[in-house]
């Protein structure tokens, strides 16, 4: 029996075609395709994106006779060759976008020798546990422009407050964040804002560096509103040396 299950990675739709002996049961479903799209994630990712856990929310189903999409909400609504979609948990690494979806392909990883024998889904490193955005209340009665964020975000790794950033404050600001990076991924962005190479990042380039990368910026804001609003916090790191 082949589904087919689209999903959204890092604002592009994924379209995977899954073959199973019988029709499976939806736990069995869901455990397969976060197995198989955590696989397509990690190797899709793009450098400025942390790692992240993908997790299904939800499942829809095209319904040919209804000519619509509807809740997947029991396994007997799943045919052979239908067309499901994969909702994932809101987050800054993941926003629903419209767009139609691909063709389906194979998938890169076979998921299935695990599947008949208690076949459990393989723990995530634990840094993308930690990666992993919990919900918070919201700040604010309307959503954040753009704009806003980038402000936010500008003025919370200026920790010396002198309108730029330097390259250990943006070690410093994201390793506080829970941001994943190597030494060597973060000098690499700070070279790509740096574009001037008076080796600090002023807000005009800081500006211009995230809206090349706005999933970025989405992971980075949602994370500096989880953080207490204290500026001792940190203010409690040492320095560190980009090496």
């Amino acid at each position: 029996m082949n589904i087919q299950v689209a999903a959204e990675l890092f604002e592009q739709k994924q379209n995977i075609e899954f073959s199973f002996p019988s029709r499976p049961s939806y736990a069995q479903l869901k455990r397969v395709v976060e197995h198989t799209y955590q696989y397509e994630a990690d190797q899709l990712r793009p450098i400025e994106v942390p790692l992240y856990r993908f997790e299904v929310s939800k499942f829809k189903v095209w319904d040919e006779v209804k000519n619509k999409w509807v809740d997947l909400t029991t396994a007997d609504l799943l045919e052979s060759d239908c067309q499901v979609y994969a909702f994932q948990h809101e987050g800054p690494y993941y926003k629903e976008s419209t767009g139609e979806i691909p063709p389906a392909r194979k998938p890169r990883k076979d998921p299935y020798p695990e599947l008949n024998s208690g076949y459990a889904p393989r723990p995530a490193a634990a840094a993308a546990t930690a990666l992993t955005v919990r919900p918070s209340q919201p700040r604010a009665l309307r959503e954040p422009t753009f704009d806003e964020k980038v402000r936010t975000v500008f003025e919370e790794l200026d920790i010396n407050n002198r309108q730029v950033i330097q390259d250990t404050e943006l070690f410093n600001g994201f390793t506080n964040l829970g941001v994943d990076f190597s030494r060597q991924t973060i000098q690499s962005l700070f070279e790509k804002a740096d574009t001037n190479k008076d080796l600090r990042v002023s807000y005009a380039e800081w500006e211009r560096f995230v809206n090349k990368y706005p999933i970025m910026l989405e992971c980075l804001y949602h994370r500096v509103m989880q953080t207490p609003r204290n500026s001792n916090v940190w203010r409690r790191l040492k320095p560190a040396r980009m090496t």
